[in-house]
């Protein structure tokens, strides 16, 4: 993962593919995802992307499947409150992609990105989403700062007592499950499902596969294999295999993926 010091951007992680011809599934999150299309292009859930392009997508229950041909990605995981405050659109429209091409910011990043050396793409990306952020305490953005609060909260458990998470955010049960609703498009519960999944597959690099379902909350592995099938299309041993490929620690430009999502 990579923090900047000092200054907490939301920012998770900066992922660069260069993704060959072929399928690239990306399970269920709890993210967003920022993608620049730096070169080539393909389809992401039916939406067609070129080089110039921008797209945002995440914050999905059911897994998203891309179609790429020849393909350099620059992408920015980032939390959902830092997109609301860059966009200042409501997170859960991610669940579909979202062409951003009208954002006349975000176009010209893309411009002056795809004329960057790799190394030097994240200094860009975070000089101008500083200039760009506004701390606007308007009702929307308190609610997300609960979600917020909420989701790290979840993250830190592998149980959850729902009641209790809300009565230490001081609001009701119902009405935090309506703000998870709106603001992000998917229930609590599933949010903490899917959080649930990404964290098993931590665990799995550290440990046999029924070990990690019982310390990430599941009855059993059986359990978790069924669960990481409707999250991902993928077997726990899958998931694993293409997790460290395209979602986590990627130095940039070492690495392209070509994931078919029957292959791995």
């Amino acid at each position: 993962m990579r923090y900047l010091p000092q200054i907490d951007l939301g920012i998770r992680q900066y992922i660069e593919h260069r993704l060959e011809t072929g399928e690239v599934p990306m399970p269920a999150d709890t993210s967003v995802y920022l993608i620049f299309i730096l070169y080539g292009g393909g389809v992401y859930n039916g939406v067609g992307m070129k080089a110039g392009d921008v797209i945002a997508l995440g914050l999905n229950k059911d897994p998203m499947i891309g179609f790429s041909h020849y393909t350099e990605l620059f992408m920015v995981e980032m939390e959902f409150r830092l997109f609301f405050q860059l966009t200042g659109i409501v997170p859960a429209f991610c669940q579909q992609v979202i062409p951003l091409d009208e954002d006349v910011f975000l176009a010209e990043l893309c411009s002056r990105l795809m004329e960057t050396p790799s190394p030097q793409r994240p200094g860009v990306i975070e000089q101008a989403f500083l200039s760009r952020i506004q701390q606007d305490k308007h009702l929307v953005w308190r609610k997300l700062e609960r979600i917020d609060l909420a989701s790290k909260m979840l993250g830190s458990v592998s149980y959850v007592q729902y009641d209790h998470l809300a009565s230490q955010l001081n609001v009701s049960l119902r009405q935090l499950e309506r703000d998870f609703s709106a603001m992000l498009g998917i229930t609590l519960k599933d949010y903490a499902r899917i959080q649930r999944f990404h964290r098993s597959i931590r665990f799995m690099k550290k440990m046999s596969a029924a070990e990690a379902a019982f310390l990430s909350g599941y009855f059993d592995q059986a359990h978790m294999t069924k669960e990481f099938k409707k999250l991902s299309t993928w077997t726990p041993a899958q998931a694993l295999q293409c997790y460290d490929l395209n979602f986590e620690g990627i130095p940039l430009g070492e690495r392209s993926c070509n994931m078919m999502q029957s292959g791995t």
